[in-house]
């Protein structure tokens, strides 16, 4: 493609991107599948029951429904019972039905639970270092608060020791009980962009409250630490600000969450907004002085049936500070490759700046089901996908107009919303460069967001 094509290319699909994100008209949602035909709208809701959780806690499963006893029952509140539920992500399966009572009607919410406990192999798909892949313990209902926490050390093309601890997004408001996510990851791996092995400390605490049933907010500590190991002779590779010394990072942030989506996992309709601005080193100590102001925008249309939706992605990271004095060469972006622009080579365009949009068509051929393997019960679905990626990275204006690369091709999705994702495509941008193949894992509108691709 000659330059002039790839340009046209790269401005058709920006447009096209922001213009459906910013306009487009969400279309509404029927009742959803687990409803029983003909809901009784209109009538009051003189009672809820709840039948099949054994682990979670019922007061939990009642935080997080729209209907509320004594109120007209509605089809609004019936999409937002089973949309808040679904996101907790412990159930296989919902269902909701109801029965006659004196003067209105009970609500009877039926529903199997994910195992609470899940023995497995965790792995991680980077085009950086490949598969690594080691023993993990996970539960997706932690203390049956539907608090997510896992522990995995995993080997191969890397080495990594990590702990998660994530709350899932609920409607209750304690100031202890809402979305909070710690993570602690050590990595000792290959840094192929940046040329030099690493060895890494990344710890984070995120802690938002609910202002709404859409939207939170609330602040993020993070501390990172890198360094270079030496070369058979003692030296150090000069890649942090300080050659002697390790980069050591802390970070103050504050992150605001809008999120419509009926689904977590590879979700149908529905927005989703991230605004997340953080202050790196500088007055908090340190050896970089940066700001990073990251956004994250997902728009989600349902196409004709229930099988067929469009995502499209935009992610825009604006950095102050100079790479090299103020910014350590590891923190900033290299585009092309499995999780920001496909049918690129890793690496393609690098600055401390970048722009990644994205547009995706999913056709669900074998939609979620719940699944049992011996007691280990979980949901799973495939999706088959078309897709089209266009980016850049930067550090001056003139290098935003130039490194502009565009790729797209077709791929399926295997999804298991309690554990993992995956992702296999097969895509054409680069000139002279053929068909390329690309396993990542997760949707990639979060992946391209990580550090590591």
């Amino acid at each position: 493609m000659t330059d002039p094509r790839r340009r046209l290319l790269c401005l058709i699909t920006v447009v096209a991107s922001t213009t459906l994100i910013g306009c487009g008209a969400i279309k509404k949602r029927p009742v959803p599948d687990p409803f029983a035909p003909d809901p009784p709208f209109g009538q009051i809701v003189r009672e809820i029951r709840l039948e099949g959780n054994q682990n979670t806690r019922e007061s939990v499963i009642r935080d997080n429904l729209v209907s509320v006893v004594g109120e007209p029952y509605t089809e609004e509140g019936a999409e937002g019972d089973y949309r808040l539920l679904f996101q907790l992500g412990v159930f296989t399966r919902i269902e909701f039905g109801t029965e006659p009572v004196e003067d209105g009607i009970a609500l009877i919410v039926s529903m199997d639970e994910a195992s609470p406990f899940l023995p497995s192999l965790s792995f991680s798909i980077t085009q950086e270092n490949g598969l690594s892949i080691g023993p993990s313990v996970s539960s997706p209902n932690l203390f049956g608060r539907t608090t997510k926490a896992s522990a995995a050390a995993i080997f191969g093309g890397s080495t990594s020791v990590g702990l998660r601890f994530r709350d899932a997004w609920r409607r209750d408001s304690d100031w202890y009980g809402c979305c909070y996510d710690l993570f602690a990851f050590y990595r000792d791996r290959q840094n192929k962009l940046d040329e030099f092995d690493e060895v890494s400390l990344d710890l984070s605490l995120q802690w938002l409250w609910t202002a709404s049933d859409r939207l939170h907010i609330g602040p993020r500590i993070t501390w990172l630490q890198v360094d270079a190991k030496k070369d058979s002779l003692g030296n150090k590779p000069p890649v942090t600000l300080d050659p002697d010394k390790p980069d050591r990072i802390p970070g103050l942030g504050l992150v605001a969450e809008f999120d419509t989506r009926n689904l977590a996992t590879y979700p149908t309709s529905g927005w989703y907004v991230m605004l997340d601005g953080s202050q790196n080193g500088g007055f908090l100590g340190g050896s970089s002085d940066y700001f990073r102001l990251n956004v994250d925008l997902r728009r989600y249309f349902e196409l004709a049936g229930d099988k067929h939706s469009l995502a499209l992605y935009s992610l825009t990271t604006l950095t102050s500070g100079e790479v090299g004095v103020d910014i350590p060469i590891h923190q900033d972006f290299h585009i092309g490759g499995t999780n920001t622009v496909r049918g690129w080579g890793l690496g393609a365009r690098q600055g401390r700046n970048q722009m990644l949009n994205t547009a995706e068509y999913w056709w669900a051929v074998a939609p979620l089901n719940a699944y049992q393997i011996w007691f280990i019960r979980f949901a799973m679905g495939l999706q088959v996908a078309a897709f089209a990626d266009v980016g850049t990275a930067w550090d001056t204006s003139q290098e935003f107009k130039d490194h502009w690369i565009a790729g797209g091709g077709v791929g399926f999705r295997l999804i298991i919303p309690q554990s993992v994702m995956v992702r296999f495509d097969l895509a054409l941008g680069e000139p002279g460069m053929r068909l390329a193949f690309h396993v990542g894992g997760g949707e990639k509108a979060q992946a391209q967001k990580q550090r590591i691709r």
